[in-house]
């Protein structure tokens, strides 16, 4: 399944590895950030991971999410 939400805070392509490692030690398959567009698209499976939980991960990271 893939989802997508807009990042608030996300500055650099740092930030961008930060949560992409993040989601990834959580269990989200693939991920692709745009710190531009302050945007991320994710691949995960919904029997593994849920959106609140992802949603979760971003913001312990520091980010807001929308």
């Amino acid at each position: 399944m893939q989802g997508s939400f807009k990042i608030d805070g996300i500055k650099c392509n740092s930030c961008g590895v930060l949560i992409k490692d993040a989601l990834i030690d959580a269990g989200v398959t693939d991920c692709n950030i745009n710190v531009e567009r302050k945007t991320i698209v994710f691949d995960f499976d919904k029997e593994k991971i849920k959106l609140s939980k992802i949603k979760e991960v971003i913001e312990k990271e520091g980010f807001g999410v929308r």
